[in-house]
């Protein structure tokens, strides 16, 4: 199942998955670029004293934005930090000696995750989006129990062991990976801006009558309220609906 069209032009997997933990109350250090020019390419680095080289970082280190140390931290999501990396695939690997589907990361990077979240103490953790369950045609057909492959939003704490090991790189099965999130609620974490505010301009200029009530109800209705773009958005259309009406009792 291919990506809607409002998210073909450029935007990254990665970037969809940073929408996500927006709505689930955690605010974001973007500690590395996702984008490449961020970083001349390169991965980002922690300096540690009495270690002659940088470690490879995780991609973000995350802040409940409402932690409270009374309540149960019942999953990840209620962790006070939590380093995340994200990985957005074009697709799993099925691997026919073992008979699964199955991802992975750059061993090195692996172990310095491992060294990162010993030394700061924060949990950290693997994330993979794939967008897609349609593979790419291969040599040999994948049997038919496996398909359509696996989509989602995966996770697993960089302290699971991989099970298996090629050259350069560790993997895990998907089957020993937790389902973090449907597609589809990744999904329906994005929006774009633009778009939105054309459509609440349309409701505004539309012949039924619209009151200020009725557009924030609408902006509070699809987005979530710990979005960053909200309360702006709020004021934002407030100012505009003001203006209209100004205009519309002078014409």
């Amino acid at each position: 199942m291919p990506l809607p069209p409002t998210f073909s032009h450029g935007q990254k997997v990665e970037n969809m998955v940073l929408q996500f933990f927006l709505t689930k109350g955690r605010m974001l250090v973007e500690v590395g670029a996702l984008k490449k020019e961020g970083l001349d390419g390169k991965a980002p680095s922690i300096y540690v004293p009495n270690r002659i080289t940088p470690l490879v970082s995780p991609d973000l280190l995350t802040v409940k934005t409402d932690y409270d140390q009374t309540v149960l931290q019942s999953t990840f999501w209620d962790f006070p930090f939590l380093w995340a990396e994200v990985k957005g695939k074009n697709e799993f690997t099925f691997y026919r000696r073992k008979d699964r589907w199955q991802t992975g990361i750059d061993k090195r990077h692996y172990e310095h995750y491992v060294e990162v979240q010993t030394l700061t103490r924060i949990p950290a953790w693997l994330f993979f989006f794939q967008p897609e369950d349609t593979p790419k045609p291969q040599r040999e057909p994948i049997p038919e129990k496996h398909l359509p492959m696996p989509r989602g939003l995966y996770a697993c704490p960089i302290s699971q062991k991989y099970s298996d090991e090629w050259e350069h790189m560790v993997y895990w099965g998907i089957c020993e990976l937790q389902q973090v999130a449907t597609v589809e609620e990744v999904l329906a974490a994005q929006y774009d801006v633009q778009i939105y505010h054309k459509e609440l301009l349309a409701l505004l200029r539309s012949e039924t009558e619209q009151t200020l009530e009725e557009v924030t109800a609408k902006i509070k209705q699809t987005m979530p309220d710990n979005h960053p773009d909200r309360s702006p958005l709020l004021k934002a259309w407030g100012y505009k609906h003001e203006r209209f009406t100004r205009k519309k009792i002078s014409a």
